[in-house]
């Protein structure tokens, strides 16, 4: 894949939920898929996705083991869009697709439009 163009960053070597896992685990999870990776490809990404990647997925230990493992940054998969200067790099948030979703609806969801309709959905969750 990396032949092919395709950038592969680390995401822990056996994928547990972080937060529910020791810290010892999360730095050998986290620390050695980034080791792995290094040792394997000529240039992984250097960029981690965290496991589940929900809000309760992730905790302060596995922020602080990532950052430690020398890696730029994480991604949840918190729904948001990531501002240069006010996200966090370790905590930041993406805009997911679904198997099946055309790249047109996709695109739609980068659109300032796209970002009302997130919003709104969000706050309809939110109130049942």
């Amino acid at each position: 894949l990396e032949a092919e163009g395709v950038a592969i960053g680390p995401h822990t070597r056996h994928h547990p939920i972080l937060a529910q896992t020791s810290p010892e685990r999360i730095t050998s999870e986290t620390a050695g898929s980034w080791f792995d990776l290094r040792a394997r490809l000529q240039r992984p990404l250097p960029l981690f996705c965290y496991p589940n990647g929900q809000a309760h997925a992730v905790n302060a230990a596995a922020v602080r083991a990532v950052r430690a493992a020398g890696l730029a940054g994480a991604f949840t998969t918190v729904p948001g869009l990531n501002v240069i200067g006010r996200t966090d790099p370790y905590l930041m948030w993406r805009i997911g697709s679904s198997a099946g979703e055309s790249l047109r609806h996709f695109a739609i969801k980068l659109t300032p439009a796209g970002r009302v309709y997130r919003k709104l959905k969000g706050l309809a969750l939110k109130r049942g």
